[in-house]
């Protein structure tokens, strides 16, 4: 009995020092590192925009603590991340922004390594896949693809179910999860890469300033969606401008920002989280003043991170909106 009290202690008190120490980091101060003023890009015209139409829709969603998700959250409050995918209509095509989970999400999950696996399936919820949407219409191989912000696992889920349909990501992201020695352990599955194959695209951008970022891709030559590097999170994570013809702007910025405030500003990550999540954590700091000098200079850019639910649903009263 003395022996099992001691272990009983000894059990405690390192429960309570980790705690104590998930508590100071989470708390931490933090300082961003300085980023040089960007000069900005003369700004494009947008008087040809063809129509588009966007459509948002939820694969599933995970709860967090606040305080993990979001620097300075409360530690007892939850924070909801959906899991979602916007479908952009456009004359020439259908691109799929992210996929989310798909119907092989207990499968796929089994699958890898075994905290990754096991977390997901504790902290995620599937909800509807794509596939098994009745609003999501079908997909053209010959016109229509996926545009990935990242190849995480909770991004690339959706498109197995659409075995014909090309994926396409920033070469960098391209060459980053075919690393499996590094990309595994940073949340990319090598299982959901080899089953994309050939159906994996890498896109290049071009040293066309746009904003206030040194390069881009112009994806259909008409100014309606324009493509940005917010590498940090992963070597080739990729920012998407959707310019509509009413005016509305959205800056879709997948995994760079998990959420962003009232006032439309980027929401910092907990230092735990930034540790979990950020592959390049300076580098991922550097995006998100990046992305606060953008609003602060260019006020009808909204962002959009794929997870905020809030963010999503600005997208869909845009639509509704324009009707």
């Amino acid at each position: 009995m003395r022996l099992f009290k001691k272990f009983l202690r000894v059990g405690v008190t390192l429960f309570l020092l980790g705690l104590l120490a998930i508590i100071l980091i989470l708390r931490w101060p933090m300082h961003d590192p300085s980023l040089s003023p960007a000069a900005f890009a003369p700004r494009p015209s947008f008087d040809k925009l063809p129509k588009l139409r966007l459509q948002v829709f939820e694969t599933g969603y995970s709860e967090a603590p606040e305080a993990y998700a979001v620097r300075g959250g409360s530690f007892f409050a939850k924070r909801r991340m959906t899991h979602g995918a916007v479908l952009i209509e456009h004359p020439r095509g259908r691109v799929v922004l992210d996929s989310g989970l798909g119907t092989g999400f207990a499968a796929e999950n089994a699958r890898a390594p075994w905290i990754q696996g096991r977390f997901a399936q504790w902290f995620f919820t599937p909800t509807l896949p794509l596939s098994k949407t009745p609003q999501f219409p079908p997909l053209d191989p010959k016109r229509d693809f996926f545009l990935l912000s990242h190849l995480h696992w909770d991004h690339v889920g959706g498109t197995l179910d659409f075995p014909d349909i090309p994926v396409k990501v920033l070469e960098a992201e391209r060459a980053f999860a075919l690393d499996t020695a590094r990309s595994e352990a940073h949340g990319v599955y090598p299982h959901h890469i080899s089953a994309l194959g050939e159906r994996l695209q890498g896109l290049s951008l071009q040293d066309k300033p746009y904003e206030n970022f040194p390069q881009s891709l112009d994806l259909f030559g008409d100014q309606s969606i324009v493509l940005v590097s917010l590498d940090g999170h992963t070597p080739g994570s990729l920012g998407v401008f959707v310019n509509l013809r009413g005016g509305d702007r959205f800056l879709f910025v997948g995994d760079a920002l998990w959420s962003v405030d009232a006032e439309d500003r980027p929401e910092a990550r907990s230092r735990l989280a930034e540790w979990t999540s950020d592959l390049d954590k300076a580098r991922a700091r550097l995006v998100r003043q990046r992305l606060a000098e953008l609003i602060a200079h260019s006020n009808e850019v909204t962002l959009v991170p794929i997870h905020d639910s809030k963010a999503l649903e600005k997208v869909r009263k845009a639509m509704e909106k324009s009707l």
